[in-house]
């Protein structure tokens, strides 16, 4: 589909050396060549799951993004599109690991592209991924082709394919149908950082929710303050995914602007979107979202909303939330005991003690735990869920802690 202009602008453009001879040349073939002829050369890829076939087909479905079309041989072409890949597997030895041994979580992709016109021009791109062996692993990678090549080719051909037709690539990528290209886009937009950043801010408009939504993702995974605003414009944005991932990138930049309009999130249709708001607002730690988090903790008809409430209250630490939390420990939920037991152990108010007490002696296990690992933070004790222990501690030592009481 057509994209916005704006949005050609997504990144600046950057090339290696010879990569091209002038901008000028360029930015002509970009005009010129619609329809390419595409060549995959033979070489050991093999070794990735699809092989040529899925590199071709990556190709093919980017370059139809931003309307270019891939031909056969009888058809008129505007330029030929030949591709080379070679996939290097990286392993290292571990121990303990099903009996310990050599295990492939690493991988390298480097690659080469060259286009060649009609008229004689050729542009040649080339580029390596590299992924490191990690320092741990759960993996049964025994064999090279085991290796997580997923998450380095498609980066090698993105960047072939960004530097040769431009900064639209990766909004196409947004678009495509293989989880590893789109993650290698959100990734590569990352990377880039600062430079990205407006053209991002853009994309916010863009009229695939799935572009506004990876979007505000990779807004929030930037953390750049000059996008706030925009963000919070896209909490109102018609689609409750593209509104959570605002809520979601507004927590990781923590800036307080987002406040009052991620309380008022917290009245959203979605329950996707009040909870990313709740999780949001525990991050930035205002104190202001105390008293609309407590009405949510109290009021809420949904479990799931009542526990990101009382997480949220122990992300903020506001002694105002000790007593509903203490009152929703009595809660008809499990998890809503749970989590309001943490956030008392995360505030610290000595008056929680005795009723985190009585938690132990729950019907649920995680409600107990977690009044065991309160009661340790605010007391500074340790006895296990030994309830009298605890009681006779707490007997002796109440009037200390709360002289006033």
């Amino acid at each position: 589909m057509t994209r916005p202009a704006h949005l050609l602008a997504l990144l600046y453009f950057l090339f290696s050396a010879g990569c091209v001879t002038t901008q000028t040349r360029i930015n002509t073939m970009r005009d010129t060549v619609t329809r390419v002829r595409l060549n995959v050369e033979p070489s050991n890829l093999r070794v990735l799951a699809g092989g040529h076939r899925l590199i071709a087909e990556t190709v093919e479905q980017l370059l139809q993004g931003i309307g270019v079309q891939v031909v056969g041989e009888d058809d008129p072409y505007d330029a030929t599109l030949t591709v080379w890949m070679r996939l290097t597997a990286r392993g290292a030895n571990y121990r303990g690991l099903h009996g310990g041994g050599y295990f492939y979580t690493g991988a390298v992709a480097s690659g080469r592209m060259r286009l060649a016109t009609q008229d004689g021009h050729i542009f040649t791109v080339s580029s390596v991924r590299s992924l490191a062996p990690s320092p741990s692993t759960t993996s049964t990678s025994r064999r090279p082709h085991q290796a997580p090549f997923d998450r380095v080719w498609p980066h090698v051909v993105l960047d072939h394919l960004y530097r040769l037709w431009g900064a639209e690539i990766y909004i196409a990528a947004f678009d495509h149908s293989r989880n590893a290209v789109r993650h290698a886009a959100i990734e590569a937009l990352t990377e880039l950082e600062a430079s990205a950043v407006e053209p991002l801010i853009a994309a916010l408009n863009d009229d695939l929710s799935r572009v506004r939504s990876i979007a505000a993702h990779t807004l929030g995974e930037i953390g750049d303050a000059h996008a706030v605003e925009p963000l919070i414009a896209a909490l109102n944005d018609d689609s409750y995914q593209v509104r959570s991932q605002a809520a979601h990138a507004l927590a990781r930049i923590g800036d307080a602007r987002a406040v009052d309009p991620l309380i008022a999130a917290l009245n959203d249709v979605s329950s996707h979107v009040r909870s990313a708001a709740a999780r949001a607002l525990a991050r930035i730690g205002d104190a202001r979202a105390v008293d609309p988090l407590t009405a949510v903790l109290e009021d809420a008809d949904s479990e799931h909303e009542r526990s990101g409430a009382a997480r949220a209250l122990g992300g903020i630490a506001d002694a105002r939330a000790v007593e509903p939390l203490i009152t929703a420990l009595k809660d008809r939920n499990r998890r809503v005991r749970s989590q309001a037991a943490a956030a008392l152990g995360n505030i610290g108010d000595a008056h929680a003690v005795e009723p985190l007490i009585s938690v132990l002696e729950d019907e649920s296990s995680g409600a107990r735990r977690a009044a065991e690992r309160a009661l340790g933070e605010i007391a500074k004790q340790d006895f296990g869920q030994d309830q009298a222990r605890w009681q006779r501690w707490w007997e002796e030592n109440r009037d200390e802690i709360l002289p006033n009481r």
